[in-house]
């Protein structure tokens, strides 16, 4: 038997009549503001549960999958979600911090206002995702970002490298320190790949040149 606790008052919220939670079906499960640290979730899937303000600092989710859930300013610090879907999932003000979150499946999810500082999200597909947040020292090398919603966004010092950001809405976003090598800029081509070469002993503004990069 599992129990799931309320993470302020400790009060049982969920039982599981079995002895771990690895690769279990959840269905329409209320897990508002559960402790839920270091639980193992390896390959459970979550359908039409709503895991709002939940504290999963630690949990194991490698390949769950997430329908139709709830997942506003969930704390995923240092959580495992390596190959997870959470596909069109609303994640608004969730908490990412350094967690292990590579080939993720995040299409037309909403991360807005989600601290995502340090994650590891290389390799995942983030496309169409609303992702106006916290990206400082994010790794998104190889991601899919086609058509990411980035405005505002803070993606300084993040690793870009070799990602794809065809169609990608950027205004106001920083990009400082960000690595871009081998990355596919907003208008489909090779980041950099319009930039002006400046002519002998000329001196361009740095803006000009990123202006013509994107």
């Amino acid at each position: 038997m599992v129990e799931i606790k309320h993470k302020e008052n400790g009060k049982v919220i969920f039982r599981f009549d079995a002895p771990s939670l690895v690769d279990a079906h959840l269905n329409g499960v209320d897990l508002r503001s559960a402790d839920l640290r270091g639980v193992d979730f390896t390959g459970t899937t979550f359908k039409a549960c709503n895991l709002a303000d939940a504290d999963c600092r630690m949990a194991n989710f490698s390949n769950a999958q997430f329908h139709n859930c709830m997942l506003k300013r969930v704390n995923f610090g240092d959580a495992v979600l390596e190959d997870v879907e959470m596909s069109d999932a609303v994640l608004d003000a969730s908490d990412w911090i350094n967690s292990k979150a590579s080939r993720i499946a995040l299409r037309h999810a909403k991360l807005n206002n989600a601290n995502m500082t340090g994650a590891d999200f290389s390799n995942s597909d983030c496309s169409f995702a609303e992702m106006r947040a916290n990206l400082v020292h994010v790794n998104l090398t190889g991601a899919n970002l086609y058509g990411v919603d980035f405005s505002g966004a803070d993606l300084s010092q993040a690793n870009l490298e070799n990602a794809n950001m065809t169609g990608a809405k950027i205004l106001g976003a920083k990009f400082s320190y960000a690595k871009m090598q081998g990355s596919i800029s907003t208008n489909g081509k090779p980041w950099g790949a319009n930039a002006p070469t400046a002519k002998s002993g000329e001196k361009r503004p740095w803006w000009q040149i990123w202006r013509a990069a994107i």
